[in-house]
């Protein structure tokens, strides 16, 4: 006996398609009413450059554990003393 399997295997074969996958996660969200301000987080997180968040969370994770800056952190730095000095 084989395992169970969905209408959607067997109408393809065994396999599910994308395009049937994305319908129904489209169909699954669409029914629900969002608030504002889940709009609005919603919004946010699609700006967020999240490649970015990753290099910058690995930098630090990297400084905490072998406690030696790196060059972005050297660079922050330098610009902080540079705009402290006196004109």
């Amino acid at each position: 006996m084989g395992s169970p399997t969905s209408s959607a295997q067997r109408r393809s074969g065994g396999r599910v398609r994308k395009r049937e996958f994305r319908n129904q996660s489209k169909r699954a969200t669409s029914g629900k009413a969002c608030s504002p301000l889940a709009s609005v987080v919603k919004d946010l997180l699609g700006r967020i450059e999240w490649l970015k968040v990753a290099k910058h969370a690995g930098g630090l994770a990297f400084s905490a554990f072998t406690g030696i800056p790196i060059l972005d952190q050297l660079h922050a730095i330098v610009g902080t003393l540079q705009s402290m000095r006196p004109a």
